[in-house]
C-alpha cells in the first residue's frame, strides 16, 4: 500500500514496545511459561496495532478516491 512509515512503526512496536517489556513482565509473573508466551502476546498486540493502521489507511484511501471522483 506504499506506506513505509506505518510498516516501520509496526515493526518497532512489536520488538521494542511489546516484546522486550513483556519478556520481563511475563517472566517475572509466570516464570518460564511467561517467557514462552511473550512472543505470542507480542504478536497479538501487534495485530491490534496493524488493524488500527489498516483502518486508517483504508479510510484515507477512500477519502482520496472520493475527492478524485467529486
Amino acid at each position: 500500500m506504499d506506506r513505509p512509515v506505518p510498516a516501520t512503526l509496526l515493526s518497532l512496536f512489536r520488538q521494542g514496545m511489546f516484546f522486550i517489556p513483556l519478556l520481563f513482565v511475563l517472566g517475572r509473573l509466570f516464570g518460564l511459561p511467561g517467557i514462552n508466551f511473550t512472543q505470542t502476546t507480542a504478536d497479538y498486540l501487534s495485530i491490534v496495532i496493524a488493524l488500527f493502521l489498516l483502518g486508517r489507511a483504508l479510510g484515507k484511501q477512500r477519502a482520496d478516491s472520493a475527492a478524485q471522483e467529486g
